[in-house]
């Protein structure tokens, strides 16, 4: 599995915190592509479901979660934690 982290910004637009926006990528081979036998992956997502995440960024999120389910198999176990702006 290959993880690959970069700036969500070249340089932080006015109005923008003052914090560290990442942008993560995740990328691993097909099952089917995988030719030794690998442990089983225990895996645990934590999504930030607030207002900042609607629209383009949670959709993106929501495809990249899919995308990594289908390349578990049934040894392998995920968590998935999300939070809010409200409780």
């Amino acid at each position: 599995m290959r993880i690959s982290i970069r700036p969500e910004y070249k340089y932080l637009p006015p109005g923008v915190p003052a914090q560290m926006h990442v942008l993560l990528t995740f990328s691993a081979q097909a099952p089917e592509q995988v030719t030794a036998a690998r442990a089983p992956i225990s895996l645990a997502l934590v999504i930030d479901r607030s207002g900042s995440m609607q629209g383009e960024k949670l959709e993106k999120t929501r495809q990249a979660i899919s995308e990594m389910v289908r390349l578990l198999t049934r040894r392998d176990r995920i968590t998935l934690v999300t939070f809010d702006t409200e409780v």
